[in-house]
């Protein structure tokens, strides 16, 4: 999925650099917002199954734990 959708209200670019929209605003808050809520729908799809293992079978959490090893 491509979310790099920012361009979309760029119509042209005017000689001194700078930049004609149709958009007063601009899409790149819109943008951002779509990302931001795209990572936030990935990290609960990875959260909820976690939470629920670890609370179903709690002894998983000892997989994660550090321990040090000894050096060599």
């Amino acid at each position: 999925m491509n979310n790099q959708r920012w361009e979309n209200g760029f119509i042209g670019e005017l000689p001194d650099g700078t930049f004609i929209v149709d958009d007063p605003r601009g899409n790149a808050i819109i943008d951002t917002m779509t990302d931001m809520l795209c990572n936030f729908c990935g990290a609960l799809v990875c959260f909820v199954p976690s939470l629920i293992a670890f609370l179903k079978k709690p002894s998983l959490i000892d997989n994660f734990s550090l321990i040090r090893m000894p050096r060599a």
